[in-house]
């Protein structure tokens, strides 16, 4: 298996990460010759990440695993390069991010009309955050309300749009959408 960081559709095994944000996400893919179990792990942190939760997030299970607690084991069934697989994702400690305090995914809508992102959700948002796949942040906004637009003018139709949504209680939602 070769492992990497995909910046600008360019395969990187070192990343320099920069000053510490929590928005900041990182994708990585993989190539694979062999179809088998594989299992990912963070190795050691150092500095700012010491003091911070850090998430794998696998796309195609919707899965959001904390690394610092186990290793993130998963199988691949098929041989082939798979670029946009994984992200990672880092959170102050201090955060409230757990399993319990995800929103349901049903209480959460969204739909593209046009230039315009709709958004309906159970509980109301404070904020919401969309990032490209190579992790660059390309709205953000504070609507404070259960049902919202978002202008996506600026962004070329086939995006694939990663959503993360905290609302009123502390409670924090990662969903994804494309721009069609």
């Amino acid at each position: 298996i070769n492992l990497y960081f995909l910046i600008n559709d360019d395969k990187m095994v070192i990343q320099d990460l920069g000053s510490f944000d929590e928005s900041k996400i990182v994708s990585i893919g993989f190539d694979t010759k062999k179809a088998a179990g594989f299992s990912l792990k963070l190795a050691k942190t150092e500095g700012v990440f010491e003091d911070a939760d850090v998430y794998l997030v696998d796309h195609v299970l919707n899965i959001q695993h904390d690394l610092k607690l186990s290793d993130y084991s998963f199988d691949q069934d098929d041989i082939g390069n798979y670029p946009n697989r994984f992200s990672l994702k880092f959170v102050a400690a201090n955060a409230v991010l757990g399993v319990d305090d995800l929103v349901n995914s049903k209480e959460f809508k969204v739909s593209n009309d046009f230039d315009l992102m709709k958004v309906k959700s159970g509980k109301t948002v404070n904020e919401i955050k969309v990032f490209d796949l190579l992790g660059r942040m390309i709205i953000q906004n504070q609507p404070k309300q259960k049902s919202f637009e978002l202008n996506i003018g600026s962004v070329k139709l086939g995006t694939v749009m990663l959503i993360e949504a905290r609302m009123e209680d502390g409670s924090l939602l990662n969903t994804k959408a494309i721009k069609y």
